[in-house]
């Protein structure tokens, strides 16, 4: 598995490979971001218990990292129904377990009983057969030659697509996505005139975060400004580091509806285009020493 595998796996919640001769392509990358995509919905309701303080769980399943924000005094349940929505398995056939506690026995428990605190480690396991699927795109679904490495770039003056100000990626790493001809033969929305449909990002991770932000809009959720994305943004892991991963897009900014003057509501699917993926490390390194000698 590549860097860009694993994080369309963070995105997808799912097991993301290169297709080959024995497992044909099954998956595009468009497809891939529908189910990435959230729908926002209406705030929780008011006579809901209340569970407390928000802590984040990891879950390590079918080799991913999937981040879950959920209250203290949620029960071991609730935990478990997150986690059927993300990786499409039942909540019955998921077992949950830590080094320190073993498996999960009962399910009414508080997830404390089983000392699970903030930024704990969970194993997610499915029964046999239940597993969510490993899906294959083809290696035609990238465009690399319009990859672009955003590490070390500082912007010092602004940009713009369309009629919107484009707040590049500065710090991350974007693997692009093949989109020429895709959505017919008028390619003219990814471009940087009048006409380019402007850039937002999104991740799948905090998914009931941004939900309360944005309660009671309907449609596909996602921001212009990457700085805004970074709670949002999914988190994995490749060879020991930790990376966030967000998708870049160009969204309609004839059916684009602003929600609290920084999130932007699409209606359709067709309306909200990947275009990249970008990443970045959890942890940046530090910038490398200046060249050359230093006269005391």
């Amino acid at each position: 598995m590549s860097i860009v595998h694993a994080a369309l796996s963070a995105l997808s919640h799912c097991t993301v490979e290169a297709a080959n001769a024995l497992h044909p392509a099954n998956t595009t990358i468009q497809q891939l971001h529908k189910k990435s995509m959230r729908h926002p919905r209406k705030a929780p309701n008011s006579s809901l218990p209340n569970i407390g303080k928000i802590i984040r769980v990891l879950v390590n399943y079918n080799n991913c990292k999937i981040f879950f924000d959920i209250g203290i005094d949620s029960r071991v349940s609730l935990l478990k129904m997150h986690i059927s929505e993300q990786i499409g398995v039942r909540p019955n056939l998921i077992a949950l377990c830590t080094e320190e506690e073993g498996f999960f026995s009962d399910d009414s428990q508080l997830l404390s009983h089983y000392k699970i605190h903030n930024n704990s480690e969970v194993t997610a396991i499915t029964m046999p057969g239940q597993s969510a699927d490993i899906v294959y795109i083809d290696s035609k679904d990238f465009a690399p030659s319009y990859d672009y490495d955003f590490t070390n770039v500082k912007d010092t003056s602004t940009h713009s697509r369309g009629n919107y100000e484009y707040k590049r990626p500065c710090g991350w790493r974007r693997f692009a996505v093949k989109v020429e001809g895709k959505y017919g033969n008028d390619d003219s929305w990814l471009g940087d005139n009048i006409l380019a449909w402007p850039v937002s990002y999104h991740g799948s991770q905090n998914k009931f975060a941004m939900t309360s932000v944005v309660s009671g809009e309907e449609g596909l959720c996602s921001c212009p400004h990457i700085d805004e994305c970074l709670d949002y943004a999914s988190r994995f892991e490749f060879n020991g580091v930790q990376y966030f991963a967000l998708f870049q897009n160009r969204v309609n900014p004839a059916r684009l509806k602003i929600v609290n003057n920084k999130f932007w509501i699409l209606p359709a699917d067709d309306d909200i285009r990947p275009y990249g993926i970008i990443i970045r490390k959890v942890h940046p390194d530090p910038p490398a020493p200046s060249s050359g000698c230093i006269l005391s």
